[in-house]
């Protein structure tokens, strides 16, 4: 294991799954004509924005009229509160990686909203620190597409069997596995840094 390549959402950074969590979370639950739960990607927008598709202004004005009742401002903060915050003890896994010589880096299906977010503010450190970062939104492939994983090992210069894979979402665990990745299934539920530390103690690292 040379490289350690981890998702964001769900690894290191806990999400919202419910556009009417992302609401309350972001103040706008008065104002908003959604009143029940649904999940994020029931917004046919979500996904193809993720993939580059379509544009920051197209997607967040379809998000405004899926809601109801906010503006292009408000959609953009109902968005933005997604991302929730980032999971106790995960940047002492990243810094450990690095004081090992190993390299760090991230796969991760997002957008240019988020990714300005993770990596140009405070609030989450231990995705600033990560090395080789890659996104969907940029490369415009998305996980499980075998193409977005061989981007990543371009960039950063290792070979299927040399790279550690942290990923909550099983269809992605699953597609790195049969491209020669070593995946672990990350609950983000239960603890991530622990399970990371011990997947990475089981390989002989953080020990």
């Amino acid at each position: 294991m040379r490289v350690v390549c981890f998702d964001l959402g769900g690894v290191l950074v806990s999400v919202r799954q419910d556009w009417l969590e992302c609401i309350e979370a972001a103040g706008l639950a008065d104002a908003a004509r959604l009143r029940t739960s649904v999940h994020l990607t029931e917004f046919e927008g979500f996904d193809r924005f993720q993939a580059g598709e379509i544009a920051e202004n197209e997607y967040l004005e379809g998000l405004a009229e899926f809601i109801g009742g906010i503006d292009f401002a408000g959609a953009l903060e109902v968005h933005n509160a997604i991302l929730a915050t980032e999971f106790r003890g995960v940047l002492e896994v990243v810094e450990s990686l690095h004081s090992s010589q190993i390299v760090t880096g991230c796969l991760s299906n997002t957008n240019a909203p988020h990714w300005h977010l993770m990596h140009h503010t405070e609030r989450f450190p231990a995705i600033r620190s990560l090395q080789f970062p890659i996104a969907s939104h940029e490369i415009r492939q998305s996980k499980p597409e075998p193409r977005a994983y061989r981007t990543f090992e371009v960039g950063v210069q290792a070979s299927p069997d040399e790279i550690l894979y942290f990923e909550d979402g099983p269809a992605n665990v699953e597609a790195a596995i049969r491209l020669g990745w070593d995946a672990v299934l990350i609950d983000p539920e239960d603890d991530p840094a622990k399970q990371m530390r011990l997947a990475l103690a089981h390989r002989g690292a953080l020990l």
